[in-house]
This record gives C-alpha cells, structure tokens and sequence, in this order.
C-alpha cells in the first residue's frame, strides 16, 4: 500500500485537506463550510468521515495541520485564533486521538509562504513575503529559503497598526489593517455606512457601479493595504510579495497602486491551494 501524508487547511470559513503520496501528488482532495461554532471535535470527525474512504487505499501515516494564529505550534494548541473563536484548543491532540497518526501544526500563512516559494515558482528568490487576504489577513515570509517563524506567529500582516477610526480588534489591538482591508472587515465597514449586509464580492460589484460608500470603502482598504507594503519595504525589503485569498479577486479595487511601494507583487494560483501544498513542505520534516 502506498504512503500518503494527509494535509489539513482550517480556516475561519472553509476547512480544505488533501492526501499527498510520496512523490507530492495529490490523491485526494475535499473542502467544506469550517462551522468553527460546532468545536473542533466535531471538525476533525468531519475530516475523518470525508477521508476515511481514500485512506482504505494508501497507508496514511502522518499529518499536517495549517491554522490562523495566534497559536503554538511546538505544543499543537491554537491560542485564540479570532477568526475560529476558539481558545486553547488542543488541535493536534484533538486529530491524532480520531486518526491515530502523529500530527503537527504550523501557521497557515507560514504555509502558504512555504507553498507558493516551493511550489508556486519562485524558489529562487532569497525574501519572499505571503500574503493572504481573504476572512481575515496573514502573512508569512521565507528568507534564504527558510521559514521566518519567530516564536510561531511571526509575519502576522493583518495585525499591523493603520490609521484608522479607533476600533479594536478582536486580538486586543486598534485599528488593525484586518479590520479594513480583509474581507470581513470590507462587509463590515459597508455594513456601518449603509445598514446593508452583503458579501464583499458584492459590495465590489456596487463600488464599479459608482456605489459611493463602497467605492470609500475600497480606496481606505487599498490605501491601508499600500501603507502596510510600505512596512514591508522598511523592514524587510522583499524582492517579491505574493498575495493569495478571496479577495484578492476584487483586482484593482484592491491593489491599485501597490507598485508605489517599491516591491513586485504577484498573485498565487487559482486553485488556492498554496497552503495544503505548504504543509506537505512540512510533512518532510517530521521523522
């Protein structure tokens, strides 16, 4: 029976997770609604009930899970991630007790750096930053070809501080770049001006109709979202910042502009994969 490494992508909106074999192809693939409220036992249930099917097939003998910070990843316990809403949640020991394989976790945005610089083209370039928009926003960036992890919640881009109008996150800080320019934070926003509750592929489709609050609410996050480059530049002067998530499709409602910062940017692929694809980079470091 063939060796399998099963990759697992929760996040605050969709859980995605994939059984990859030895030689890094995917065999399996499946995606579904995270429903974070119901806890994560009942997550890895699902998990396990939607693979179990393939794993009669290969020999499934170690896993991965990506996760929104913050987290520790050296114990496997996610802190309090606020997209999830959950607090000291044991997650590796949670998945190994229900597939009774070894398990580890890291950030999902570490992840996805690690994807997009080993899978996505661009493994020879020396400073990379990912990042992701979509729920929420995170990071991560690799350096010399290797994982700027910190103590386990480095790169958390999201969470930098913007000129904003005072209010508080949900991690305890104010203004976060998370609260005007992720995808919860546009809907939000659109929500206060107008009293209307849409999804921000709406509320894009309303700012190129000439909806005025939406077209505000757009340019603060396009301008907050080029103000953090800028941080990255001072920083970190990548050669190349690589953004993935949903939101991303907004296109230049989004990113116009963001060349004035001084740092190429590109797009990760379509099938926003990235972070399954960085967990199995993962993998390879477990005995």
């Amino acid at each position: 029976m063939e060796k399998a490494c099963l990759c697992v992508d929760i996040g605050g909106t969709k859980t995605a997770f994939s059984l990859f074999d030895e030689n890094d192809r995917e065999v399996f693939y499946r995606a579904f609604a995270t429903q974070s409220g119901q806890g994560a036992e009942n997550l890895a249930e699902r998990v396990f009930d939607a693979v179990s099917g393939a794993m009669g097939r290969y020999l499934v003998e170690r896993g991965v899970i990506a996760a929104p910070g913050p987290l520790n990843a050296e114990k496997g316990v996610l802190i309090s991630p606020v997209l999830l809403g959950w607090r000291n949640v044991a997650i590796t020991e949670i998945f190994q007790k229900k597939f009774g394989i070894p398990f580890v976790l890291l950030n999902d945005c570490d992840a996805g750096a690690l994807g997009v610089w080993r899978y996505g083209g661009y493994s020879d370039v020396r400073t990379l930053c990912y990042i992701t928009v979509s729920t929420g926003i995170g990071g991560g960036t690799i350096v010399n070809g290797q994982l700027v992890a910190g103590r386990g919640n480095a790169s958390d881009f999201g969470h930098i501080p913007v000129a904003g109008r005072k209010i508080r996150c949900g991690c305890g800080n104010v203004d976060c770049l998370e609260l005007y320019a992720s995808g919860t934070g546009i809907e939000a926003r659109y929500a206060e001006k107008t009293g209307k509750k849409l999804c921000c592929a709406a509320i894009a489709e309303c700012a190129r109709g000439g909806d005025a609050a939406a077209r505000e609410i757009f340019a603060d996050a396009s301008a907050f979202l080029n103000y953090a480059l800028c941080v990255l530049k001072a920083v970190l002067d990548p050669e190349r910042v690589v953004f993935g998530g949903s939101v991303c499709k907004v296109g230049d409602l989004l990113f116009a502009g963001a060349e004035r910062a001084g740092i190429p940017i590109a797009f990760a692929g379509q099938d926003g994969k990235q972070v399954l694809y960085g967990a199995l980079c993962r993998s390879k470091q477990m005995p």
